[in-house]
């Protein structure tokens, strides 16, 4: 079975558009073929034997009539019973190809926490895809920030905070910052509990 699934670059490729660009949202033929500007009819192929396997299902489109059956369009089947594991494995990987553009964040900005959300675990619902905490160079990033996203191929939502910033919105316990920390996340840099609650000495 994992030959089936890993067994080609075409497969890959549709997983990892499938996964990245929304969870449960159904692309046709033609929308799959234009972004990822695949032709012929192997690629095609491959997605039906996806399809069979049962990670990719056909769905009828909002407004269709479900006596039709149109199988023309396609999506992961999030009960497909590897598919956390899937999931899970094209996240890291995303974090593995941008390995050395993190380590020149982490170099170039010095930051006490880089936290990873959103697009890079594959929640589209989170509110940020990257938390970074230190007194960050915002030129520096930006620049950095571009190459990430080049690497991605997604405009990714960010939020820089200084450690100070950070402390006292946990110590309030602001709902923005909390749904960023009790939610799926990676933490790449630093750790969260080091950062958790003001000292005593900082409190207002």
């Amino acid at each position: 079975m994992l030959e089936r699934i890993f067994g080609s670059e075409l497969k890959i490729k549709i997983i990892n558009f499938l996964l990245r660009e929304s969870e449960g949202q159904a692309f046709s033929y033609a929308e799959i073929a234009k972004s990822l500007n695949l032709r012929g009819s192997i690629w095609r192929r491959e997605l039906d034997d996806l399809l069979e396997l049962g990670l990719i299902k056909a769905v009828l489109k909002e407004g269709d009539d479900s006596a039709k059956k149109d199988k023309s369009f396609f999506s992961l089947d999030q009960n497909f019973f590897i598919f956390p594991e899937i999931r899970s494995l094209f996240s890291k990987s995303r974090v593995l190809l941008s390995k050395k553009i993190f380590t020149e964040i982490e170099t170039q900005c010095h930051p006490q926490l880089i936290l990873l959300s959103g697009k890079f675990v594959n929640k589209i619902n989170a509110p940020v895809d990257l938390l970074i905490v230190g007194n960050i160079s915002r030129r520096i990033f930006s620049k950095l920030l571009v190459e990430l996203e080049t690497a991605i191929g997604k405009e990714l939502n960010y939020s820089i905070m200084t450690e100070e910033e950070f402390k006292y919105r946990r110590y309030v316990m602001d709902i923005f910052l909390y749904n960023i920390i009790e939610g799926e996340k990676l933490v790449l840099v630093g750790n969260i509990d080091d950062l958790s609650l003001l000292k005593k000495d900082e409190e207002l």
